[in-house]
């Protein structure tokens, strides 16, 4: 989890074991990790001593924590570019949710996808 204080960014382990946990990926975005990977490989050798070892999946393109605000306006860009309403990116995850649901996902499987007790 990360959140600001005094004006840095902090990243913290989950409050609880439970809170890690595994996504399954959609099989059309499974070979998205391993080219990410790739990647940030290349970027790290051409960076070499600039680069920072936070052991992230996805950076600032320094190997520095990518600031949560980043993709907050990055989605609100990606609605206005589409004339597309207003929606959080925090309500993905409430979407994502409902249409499990409606896909007749058990609850249960919802609930621990979402990392809820």
């Amino acid at each position: 989890m990360e959140h600001f204080l005094r004006g840095g960014l902090v990243s913290e382990p989950p409050k609880t074991a439970r809170s890690r946990r595994t996504i399954a990926l959609p099989s059309y975005l499974k070979p998205r990790p391993a080219t990410q990977a790739t990647d940030q490989t290349a970027r790290r050798e051409a960076r070499e001593e600039q680069w920072h070892h936070f052991d992230l999946i996805i950076d600032r393109g320094d190997g520095q924590p990518l600031n949560p605000n980043t993709l907050t306006a990055g989605w609100s860009r990606f609605l206005r570019s589409r004339k597309l309403p207003h929606l959080r990116f925090h309500d993905l995850r409430h979407s994502h949710a409902t249409l499990m649901l409606l896909a007749g996902v058990h609850p249960k499987i919802v609930s621990e996808r979402l990392g809820h007790a």
